[in-house]
């Protein structure tokens, strides 16, 4: 990683230390931590572990909740990494969701800390040393919490770390930013940001194999652009066309002319807006199913007739394969679907055995990470 060096910061700054403090890591401690301080110290430059923990998990927050993703090794199924399971508490005993703002999640861990206290406790352990540990590998033994702090601020006269820890009660303890990193820190703010982004997407990434889209799952799922109206525009066409009733595949109702554009498997699994994951959905019915995966005995096959009877139309019909062309940038990017799917010459079987194919794959591995299943 290259940062920003001029010539008027201390001499006496490691950035060859700074930009290992990220390398080995065995839980996804070391990114919130230090991305929580990064937040944190636009608005001042001393802070307590409690005050970095809370920003952790708003940070974690939706990665977890929305997106079902693991920070850390699952051990005997069970998620063990702090953050991961402070969040679950959270969820279980508050009334905290998946669509809480971020000012809310604060409210509430300031008045249920006691809910979470364990898992603070285990983070302060070894997190707050261990980003340090790249300017000593002493700090990476367990030494006790007295003598490493003591150790760090006499590290500091040496070789000018870029905090250092105050004693305190527990979680109270002080994390101090020093002055002669903050011009470093401050000009270096996004450089160092898209870093530790950079790092916890190839972290996560690894901890969670197979899942799609990573770095489109570290932010609130509500900000991602949707790329909707092409497919409503082809689905309508469709429709005007069929001169037959388009049923709800859920319901069996007569799909509503104000539908909704339905991700199969949801959105926040799979991460794109490709054609053949979506289907009209009567918008009450859509709110009902919700970032959860429909029932896949009940609802595939009729999802996967109802998108035959679209293949059909764009095969047949010349204005439908025009509006069908129109998707290619933003709802068919998958080489499998242009090559094999939406050709010509598919019988209803081969087309459905093709999606199967691809999509049960996809189905199974959001069922694995701890997406639920879903009926009407």
């Amino acid at each position: 990683m290259e940062f920003i060096k001029r010539d008027e910061y201390s001499g006496e700054l490691d950035y060859r230390a700074f930009g290992n403090m990220l390398e080995h890591p065995t839980q996804c401690y070391k990114f919130y931590w230090l991305d929580a301080i990064m937040n944190l110290m636009l608005k001042k430059r001393r802070f307590s572990f409690d005050e970095i923990f809370d920003e952790m998990i708003v940070s974690a927050w939706y990665t977890v909740t929305q997106y079902h993703l693991f920070l850390g090794p699952i051990i005997e199924g069970q998620r063990r990494d702090a953050i991961n399971r402070a969040i679950d508490v959270l969820v279980q005993n508050t009334l905290l969701n998946e669509n809480s703002k971020p000012d809310e999640i604060r409210s509430v861990l300031k008045e249920q800390n006691a809910l979470i206290l364990e898992y603070k406790k285990k983070l302060a352990k070894n997190v707050p040393y261990k980003l340090l540990s790249s300017f000593s590998s002493e700090l990476t033994k367990d030494k006790g919490d007295a003598y490493r702090i003591e150790y760090i601020q006499m590290l500091n006269q040496e070789v000018s770390l870029p905090y250092i820890i105050e004693n305190g009660t527990g979680i109270q303890k002080m994390v101090v930013l020093q002055d002669v990193w903050l011009p470093f820190l401050m000009d270096n703010y996004m450089i160092i940001k898209n870093w530790i982004q950079y790092n916890k997407i190839q972290f996560l990434q690894m901890i969670n194999p197979g899942v799609p889209g990573i770095i489109n799952k570290l932010d609130d799922e509500r900000n991602s652009v949707r790329h909707l109206e092409r497919v409503r525009d082809l689905w309508n066409a469709h429709i005007e066309v069929s001169n037959k009733e388009i049923l709800d595949i859920y319901t069996g109702n007569k799909l509503e002319s104000s539908f909704d554009v339905d991700h199969f498997i949801p959105w926040s699994y799979v991460a794109h807006d490709e054609v053949w994951n979506l289907v009209p959905s009567n918008a009450s019915v859509n709110r009902s199913k919700s970032n959860n995966l429909p029932e896949w005995n009940l609802y595939f096959n009729k999802m996967a007739s109802m998108e035959y009877d679209l293949y059909k139309s764009v095969v047949e019909y010349d204005s439908i394969h025009t509006l069908f062309e129109k998707c290619y940038a933003k709802n068919l990017q998958s080489l499998w679907a242009v090559e094999e799917l939406y050709v010509k010459g598919n019988t209803e079987d081969v087309f459905k055995h093709k999606l199967e194919a691809h999509l049960h794959p996809l189905y199974e591995a959001a069922r694995m990470q701890g997406y639920r299943e879903w009926k009407i």
